[in-house]
């Protein structure tokens, strides 16, 4: 089932939420998230797509949104310092990226109990096992991109099973007491 958040945050605007939050920049690839949304819209009118987090790139991908017809349908909230929050309104969280390390967002986004789309690139892998608590997308698609998000906007199950085992793995693997503890030992090896 769903957390009382998420059902709240859909029955007050009536729409599906995609939700990310990072740098409105290159490496990031917001422009592709975009470009997917553009083509989940034409399948998924009640689709709103969220971008929380500023950039350089953040005139560029509000030319994208504008040239599309996208202007009523994706929001850019900036820098917040309330992103759990905002993540508890998401159905969907999406990480376009081109390249990364082990994101936070990710760890965030499991914590919420969100299902996950994510480019299998850097360390996200660690996080999101593809199938089991998200879905790992090769970068640069945004065909590929939206046919995942279209995939869990259409299966409440799927999207409630992966959201249920996302918040699983991030209270087995990620925890922070969890985490402290494997620091430690790795501390004492050396």
């Amino acid at each position: 089932p769903e957390t009382p958040a998420r059902q709240n945050a859909r029955s007050k605007s009536g729409r599906f939420r995609i939700g990310t939050v990072g740098r409105l920049s290159h490496e990031k690839g917001m422009d592709m998230l975009i470009e997917a949304f553009a083509l989940v819209k034409a399948q998924l009118p009640q689709a709103e797509l969220v971008l929380v987090g500023d950039g350089a790139e953040r005139p560029r991908l509000e030319g994208m949104v504008a040239e599309r017809g996208l202007t009523d349908s994706v929001c850019f909230l900036g820098i917040r310092d309330d992103v759990p929050a905002l993540l508890a309104g998401f159905d969907i969280f999406v990480l376009p990226s081109r390249s990364e390390g082990l994101p936070l967002v990710i760890l965030e986004a499991m914590a919420a109990g969100l299902p996950i789309v994510a480019t299998d690139v850097g360390g996200v892998s660690e996080a999101v096992r593809d199938g089991e608590n998200g879905l790992l997308i090769r970068p640069e698609s945004s065909r590929v991109m939206a046919d995942a998000i279209i995939k869990l906007a259409e299966n409440e199950d799927m999207r409630n099973s992966l959201g249920q085992a996302s918040r699983s793995s991030f209270n087995e693997r990620f925890e922070l007491s969890l985490m402290v503890n494997s620091y430690g030992k790795i501390m004492d090896i050396q």
